[in-house]
């Protein structure tokens, strides 16, 4: 009678071994087995079962490319030909000449408001041809942005600033630096396009 008792205990522990002890998978856990499936799964008769993998979602903007306006993008582009020909005088006719701002207005990031200096300072920023722009900001609200590099100034890095005045499109100022901080300050609530020229 023992024995027997003692074979029936070593019988139930046995087919307690068989079931799985784990605790039931939380719903994420699941998700995740689902997501990503075993590529050697196989079928009840032996055979490779098809795995057919989860589809990896990206996400898409729902916002469309910000369309710049033809006067915006034809400042944008006599103003970056300029740089790249160092051509001062090209720059200088699109400063805006109106009220305060009667010359070059132009600084160093962090160091204030800046100060205004005279338009011939454009031919030392640009000496050399290297000035190239690298991004651009769609206008918005009579405002875009320029990021270019090669500047003659501290940072090497300058950010231009257009503005319409008695709506013409113009140069307001340039701010000095380096990419990082300018690359920063360029994001508000505009996305930053890399320039290819237009």
């Amino acid at each position: 009678m023992r024995r027997t008792a003692l074979l029936l205990v070593l019988g139930l522990l046995l087919a307690a071994c068989g079931s799985s002890s784990a605790p039931a998978p939380t719903p994420a856990a699941t998700h995740v087995a689902q997501a990503q499936p075993s590529p050697t799964a196989t079928s009840a008769a032996g055979t490779p079962a098809s795995v057919h993998p989860t589809a990896t979602y990206r996400p898409v903007s729902s916002k469309p490319r910000p369309a710049a306006s033809s006067s915006y993008i034809s400042l944008l582009s006599t103003t970056c030909h300029a740089f790249a020909a160092a051509d001062a005088n090209t720059v200088s006719n699109e400063l805006p000449y109106y009220q305060y701002n009667s010359g070059l207005r132009y600084g160093i990031l962090g160091d204030g408001e800046g100060q205004t200096g005279d338009p011939s300072l454009l031919g030392t920023w640009l000496q050399g041809g290297a000035v190239r722009c690298e991004y651009y900001t769609p206008d918005t609200s009579g405002h875009g942005t320029a990021l270019a590099s090669g500047f003659k100034q501290p940072g090497g890095w300058g950010l231009i600033e257009f503005d319409t005045f008695n709506g013409v499109w113009k140069i307001n100022d340039f701010t000095f630096g380096d990419r990082a901080s300018l690359y920063r300050a360029m994001q508000t609530s505009q996305p930053v396009l890399v320039y290819h020229g237009h």
